[in-house]
């Protein structure tokens, strides 16, 4: 082994040598770095980067207003049928009706209750008490935007239409114009005929013109004594249109006392039918107590006229309309008779200052002194007794 030492240690060596010389040129292994202590890092150095870091919040949107309404407030954005923002926008708010349409909308207040105009960005925004309410937009050449049975928290996404003028022609099955017929924008055909529009009559020529058209949806009602009434619904597109009117059966009739008595004062006429909201009107009876309806209903129709006169209550008739072949002129005569005995005492109850006294017991008396030639059997006196108690002839 002596021998071979000296090999050995030469070896080892040169060993040694190739490896220390070839050290550099084989890659080596990174250790890990150690996770970053941010106990150190407490702010950051202007010349290092802010990292990144994730927020559960949402960002605001670029235009820098972040768009909402809460609990107390009604708002909105109002833009065109290109999505364009539209500025100054006139936006009023009005009180309105619950959707279920319970609520008389004569006792809701014409006036809004606020008004506002859209920022640059088309947003406005409204405080709102608890209830319903009524948003009206109006921008500089679009068509109205309404929407009732708003509530507060509501947030409105508004889109207005270019508004254009319409040109309405009415004319009879023989295209023939016919003047004088009744023009309504209606919000439905049924139901409350509630006008969206001024009512305007078509001149000698057939035709009515409309600059400014109410929000959709709506209805075109045309009506005339002589012709059935005709509905239009909202798809109209051209900037003017024709409606044909059919011939219709008109009603009219005379309200006697008795058998031949005129008629007592203040007598009204009501028509009620299934043809429609713009049939369904109702109209007062002339110093002779003729009436005739203001409008025609289509045959085989089934009508119901109420004639109202005050002291003798009401009659009710219930009219089928036969074919228009077999009604001369397209009229149905009808009368009505009320009698003196069917007469009824009516009245108000008023303090000092003129305003009406409720729960008050009235109790009607026959006059005794009446004079000896006196023919009238229906005379009375009236005796309001209230609380406190007091005693007063009305």
């Amino acid at each position: 082994m002596k021998k071979f030492a000296p090999l050995l240690l030469i070896f080892t060596g040169l060993s040694l040598l190739v490896f220390f010389f070839n050290r550099d040129s084989i890659p080596s292994k990174q250790a890990p770095s150690a996770p970053p202590d941010f106990s150190e890092q407490s702010s950051p150095s202007a010349s290092s980067k802010p990292e990144a870091t994730l927020s559960r919040t949402p960002q605001p949107p670029p235009t820098n207003q972040l768009f909402q309404a809460d609990e107390a407030s009604i708002c909105g954005v109002v833009v065109d049928e290109e999505g364009t923002p539209l500025s100054q926008a006139d936006c009023q708010l009005f009180r309105s009706s619950a959707p279920s349409g319970f609520e008389v909308l004569s006792t809701l207040p014409k006036n809004p209750t606020k008004q506002t105009l859209t920022d640059g960005q088309g947003y406005f925004c409204f405080p709102a008490e608890p209830g319903w309410w009524k948003v009206v937009v109006q921008a500089k050449g679009q068509s109205p935007w309404q929407r009732d049975s708003c509530e507060p928290g509501d947030f409105l996404w508004i889109t207005c239409s270019q508004s254009h003028s319409l040109s309405i022609k009415v004319a009879d099955i023989n295209r023939r114009p016919i003047e004088g017929a009744t023009i309504s924008f209606l919000k439905t055909s049924h139901g409350n005929p509630q006008s969206l529009l001024p009512v305007q009559t078509t001149n000698n020529l057939g035709i009515a013109q409309y600059n400014l058209l109410p929000p959709k949806p709506w209805v075109i009602a045309v009506s005339h004594p002589h012709y059935r009434t005709e509905y239009q619904d909202t798809e109209v597109s051209a900037e003017e249109t024709t409606i044909l009117l059919k011939p219709g059966i008109q009603i009219a009739g005379q309200v006697f006392v008795g058998e031949e008595d005129p008629a007592p004062p203040f007598v009204t006429i009501d028509f009620n039918s299934l043809e429609g909201s713009g049939s369904n009107h109702s109209i007062s009876c002339n110093a002779q107590g003729r009436f005739e309806s203001k409008v025609s209903f289509r045959p085989n129709l089934m009508v119901e006229v109420v004639a109202h006169a005050a002291g003798f209550g009401e009659i009710t008739k219930t009219v089928v309309l036969p074919e228009l072949e077999d009604s001369p002129n397209h009229r149905v005569e009808i009368e009505f008779h009320f009698s003196e005995g069917e007469r009824i005492a009516w009245g108000k109850v008023v303090d000092q200052h003129g305003a009406p006294v409720d729960k008050v017991h009235v109790l009607k008396m026959p006059i005794l002194s009446l004079p000896a030639d006196s023919q009238s059997s229906a005379s009375f006196s009236f005796v309001a007794k209230a609380r406190p108690a007091t005693e007063t002839n009305a």
